[in-house]
């Protein structure tokens, strides 16, 4: 990870960047519990 010179930018986009690993994670999670419930 750097961060060099862009202070609040770097934050902003880690910050961003962490909401959407969640939310893709989250989204992994339900569809793997509707896959298990299914089959």
């Amino acid at each position: 990870m750097l961060n060099d010179g862009l202070g609040p930018m770097t934050l902003t986009t880690s910050s961003v960047a962490r909401r959407f690993s969640m939310m893709i994670l989250f989204l992994w999670l339900r569809v793997t519990i509707v896959l298990v419930a299914v089959f």
